[in-house]
């Protein structure tokens, strides 16, 4: 672990959640499964596991990703990726690495 690397949450599920609710249209949240933080604020924020989700609404599907990097000073991040839901990823991998080059 480094003094630099840390996880940030950059996904728009929470968002999209708040306004579909505002809208009063229906829609759905799943949790797809956990991954570990390895970044120095989740020692601080005492944040060791990261639920990752699945948001469905009307011909839409939005799914969560780890991105991480093999670079102990660059950070991972969690990202929202949208889907027709015919275009629904079969085999969706939780998390992606990156190597360093």
């Amino acid at each position: 672990m480094s003094w630099d690397k840390n996880t940030y949450n950059m996904s728009h599920i929470d968002e999209i959640s708040r306004t579909l609710t505002k809208l009063k249209i229906h829609h759905a949240i799943t949790i797809l499964g956990k991954v570990k933080g390895m970044g120095m604020n989740d020692t601080y924020d005492d944040k060791e596991y990261y639920e990752l989700r699945k948001l469905e609404y009307k011909d839409t599907v939005i799914l969560e990703k780890m991105h991480r990097t093999t670079d102990c000073d660059t950070d991972d991040v969690i990202m929202s990726h949208e889907f027709k839901k015919s275009e629904e990823p079969k085999d969706w991998e939780l998390e992606k690495t990156t190597e360093n080059s």
